[in-house]
């Protein structure tokens, strides 16, 4: 998100959120989001904030991105249920 690029040797941690661009020469051929499982605060780790995210998001998705909510379905059900907020407690 910051335009800074990342390579192998980078500490830096991908986040839910970032966007890889595929650009040869000066085309853009392609964009992509990122998304990190579990990780819909977008700092790149599954903590309490993603808890309490996830448990809003079961009951109003419509107030989350899409690329927040493909985070947090955890069991790749297109929803976020109990399953996910289940899951992601684990995880944090």
């Amino acid at each position: 998100t910051t335009g800074a690029e990342l390579s192998k040797t980078s500490t830096n941690i991908v986040m839910t959120g970032y966007t890889v661009k595929l650009i040869v020469g000066d085309n853009e051929l392609d964009t992509c989001t990122i998304c990190v499982r579990g990780d819909s605060s977008g700092d790149g780790l599954v903590t309490a904030v993603d808890v309490a995210q996830v448990l809003a998001a079961a009951l109003s998705p419509s107030q989350f991105s899409w690329y927040q909510l493909v985070a947090l379905d955890t069991n790749y059900d297109a929803l976020v249920t109990a399953v996910d907020v289940a899951q992601v407690k684990m995880e944090a």
